[in-house]
């Protein structure tokens, strides 16, 4: 079939590239520190959470933060929060949410979409399917 339509097999892969090319600034964040600070501006705008939702909210992004470590996509989510700024910077409009990254709280603290995970229940573990 290759033969008959002239095509070539590949005869291998290469390795894929997990270089993220961002500003050096994005690549220092301490995730921890952004995202409690991200909640903390969250708090103080609405002011509307009660103590056991905030500490609900404290407790879901360290576990957030702790599966980005596990899983290895820290600088994944680095590039994200360049993304969003770059985006809000330069006034580009996205979607208000889709598909799994609704059930990650840390993206919607940091404005990728606009679901609150925490507020409508929605499992972490769907975002790490």
């Amino acid at each position: 079939l290759f033969a008959e339509r002239n095509l070539s097999l590949k005869s291998g892969i290469k390795p894929l590239d997990v270089s993220y090319y961002i500003p050096e600034e994005y690549l220092q964040i301490n995730l921890k520190q952004f995202f409690l600070k991200k909640l903390r501006d969250v708090i103080i705008r609405d002011d509307i959470l009660e103590k056991e939702e905030i500490e609900t909210r404290i407790a879901r992004v360290q576990t957030e933060v702790e599966l980005f470590k596990k899983y290895d996509i820290e600088d994944l989510i680095r590039t994200t929060i360049y993304i969003v700024d770059t985006f809000e910077s330069n006034d580009i409009v996205w979607g208000t949410g889709r598909g799994s990254s609704c059930a990650c709280y840390c993206l919607y603290l940091i404005g990728l979409h606009e679901v609150d995970s925490v507020f409508y229940g929605l499992e972490l573990n769907e975002f790490f399917r």
